[in-house]
C-alpha cells in the first residue's frame, strides 16, 4: 500500500495488486484503493524516440466508473503524466 495525492489536493491511500508485468509492453492491475475498484491495463509503445502509453480502466459497474469520475480521476491521472513526462529517459 502506498500513499498518493487525490486529485483535490488530499492524501489517498492506494493500494494495486498486479497481476501481470510484461516488460517492457504491458503493465495490468487492480486498484483497490476504495469502494470504487477497477483493473488498469497500461501498455507501452514504441514511438521513435519517445514511448506511447495506453491506459484502459475497466469497471465492475457504470455506477463505479461515475464515483472514480466524479472522485477527480481524470485530472490526477494527468497530473500523474505530467510528473512522468518529466523524468529522464532510462527512470
Amino acid at each position: 500500500m502506498s500513499a498518493g495525492a487525490g486529485a483535490r489536493g488530499s492524501d489517498i491511500a492506494d493500494r494495486e495488486i498486479y497481476g501481470e508485468i510484461l516488460r517492457p509492453e504491458r503493465l495490468v492491475y487492480d486498484d483497490d484503493s476504495s469502494d470504487h475498484r477497477f483493473r488498469v491495463t497500461a501498455t507501452f509503445t514504441a514511438l521513435m524516440a519517445r514511448t506511447g502509453l495506453r491506459f484502459q480502466l475497466l469497471f465492475a459497474t457504470t455506477a463505479a466508473r461515475d464515483r472514480t469520475l466524479e472522485f477527480g480521476a481524470v485530472e490526477g491521472g494527468r497530473q500523474t503524466l505530467d510528473k512522468l513526462a518529466e523524468c529522464p529517459a532510462g527512470n
